[in-house]
């Protein structure tokens, strides 16, 4: 990614993706995803957030 920055790619959005410091509940893989905000309306948000 510095890379292109540094080559004037300025253009490219980039997400980072992160388990959160915090206590996550047992659960299926859908309902965790969601919690950690990897599901697919989480990662493509229209706003960028």
């Amino acid at each position: 990614m510095n890379l292109w920055l540094n080559n004037g790619y300025t253009s490219i959005r980039v997400k980072c993706l992160a388990i959160p410091d915090k206590f996550i509940e047992h659960g299926d893989q859908p309902e965790l995803w969601a919690e950690c905000g990897f599901d697919a309306s989480a990662i493509y948000s229209p706003t960028g957030t």
